[in-house]
């Protein structure tokens, strides 16, 4: 399990990436828990690629093709677990 210092760290930099991927008017939100990254976000499909990418690049992970990953960017928590999980299995 990601320690609490960790987390935090891995929380601010995924924050720090959805709003350079978010429309200009969500950029000033500054608490993304329990918001969904694809509807209150505003973020097409396009954008969610993108977000993906640099979340693989900044984080050096990778998503599998089966992870139902629409379902866990419906939720910014959600995904936040996902990632840190996914960091853990990674990079032990």
């Amino acid at each position: 399990m990601v320690n609490y210092e960790r987390k935090i760290q891995i929380k601010s930099k995924l924050n720090q990436l959805i709003l350079e991927h978010c429309e200009e008017d969500h950029k000033k939100d500054l608490s993304f828990e329990g918001k969904s990254i694809v509807d209150d976000f505003d973020m097409d499909s396009v954008s969610l690629m993108a977000l993906l990418v640099d979340i693989e690049e900044s984080f050096e992970v990778s998503f599998d093709t089966t992870d139902n990953l629409l379902e866990l960017l419906d939720d910014f928590d959600d995904f936040l677990e996902y990632l840190c999980e996914l960091m853990e299995t990674v990079n032990g």
